[in-house]
């Protein structure tokens, strides 16, 4: 894509000033990848509908990093149980994810009550099928939408 032909692309430009407007707003550095990343897939990710990617942008305003980090994590705990299991042929029982989670992130604690508030953020948005952390399991409670956001915004671990 050329900047002539950008210029022309109404979602692009859309997208564009959407993103910037929020990104003079923040200073986090996650925030502003993420809104990148989102201008950029709204060329190049033609699997997302035009509406959900307008929505998407804005989902990122109501976010924080933190947000970001917890949606990746319950989408795709196996990603993180298998970072801790340094030792391929040993299997550590977790039991939940609170455990995976506290053994993973030492700046905050699974029964931190901004935990529960985020992941009731992210319920109302539609991304995790669970309204508080210590419901999860060990395995995915993130939904298709959170999934499409993630890719989105190409979160990385």
């Amino acid at each position: 894509m050329t900047p002539e032909k950008l210029s022309k692309h109404d979602a692009f430009i859309s997208a564009y000033l959407q993103a910037s407007n929020i990104a003079v707003r923040t200073h986090q550095e996650e925030k502003i990848k993420a809104l990148n990343n989102a201008v950029k897939n709204t060329i190049l990710n033609n699997e997302i509908d035009e509406t959900l990617k307008v929505m998407f942008i804005r989902f990122i305003d109501e976010m924080t990093p933190l947000h970001f980090r917890i949606l990746h994590f319950l989408s795709i705990p196996n990603h993180y149980i298998q970072k801790l299991e340094t030792n391929p042929n040993s299997q550590t029982y977790w039991g939940d994810l609170c455990n995976v989670w506290n053994n993973t992130y030492k700046d905050i604690n699974s029964n931190d009550p901004i935990i529960n508030l985020i992941i009731s953020d992210l319920n109302r948005f539609g991304m995790v099928r669970i309204k508080q952390f210590n419901e999860a399991r060990l395995d995915s409670v993130g939904t298709s939408l959170g999934q499409k956001f993630i890719e989105f915004i190409e979160l990385e671990s």
